[in-house]
């Protein structure tokens, strides 16, 4: 048996006499006023540790709003980002649709001088037409003539 105890753990009738012993002197040696004012004190103490505990923690809608504020940030952070990005590729896609633009209209513009160059040969081979039209008629009907008066 070690340190007021039997085999089975329980502690002896010579050990609780002499725990009951110690706490009788220490009480004697105490005077009444401190024996009430110790028990207040420790809860004052327990109370100010409690208090400043509580005081450093944080509130949850302390944390939800902390949350909310970084998540906002970081949400008008992408959506910069990503709108800065959009901007740049419909600049970059807009001016390549430009240059296309401004190719297929000079394009255009070389065509319709070509095409007007084109109409106004056919307006002269017309005219030419016309004209060898003309004298084919005016030949045969002279060689139509010469013919009758030849005979």
């Amino acid at each position: 048996m070690s340190l007021g105890k039997n085999q089975a753990g329980v502690k002896t009738v010579q050990s609780l006499l002499a725990a009951k012993n110690l706490e009788a002197t220490k009480i004697n040696k105490k005077n009444h006023q401190s024996e009430t004012n110790e028990p207040i004190q420790m809860c004052l103490r327990k109370d100010t540790v409690i208090k400043s505990d509580l005081e450093s923690l944080v509130k949850q809608s302390d944390l939800k709003e902390l949350v909310t504020s970084i998540v906002s940030q970081l949400l008008n952070t992408l959506k910069d980002s990503i709108t800065a990005e959009f901007n740049s590729k419909l600049r970059e896609k807009t001016g390549q649709l430009q240059d296309n633009v401004d190719s297929l209209n000079l394009e255009n513009n070389l065509l319709k001088e070509k095409l007007r160059e084109k109409e106004i040969k056919i307006k002269e081979l017309d005219e030419k037409v016309e004209d060898c039209n003309l004298r084919s008629v005016d030949a045969l009907k002279s060689a139509n003539y010469n013919e009758q008066y030849s005979r």
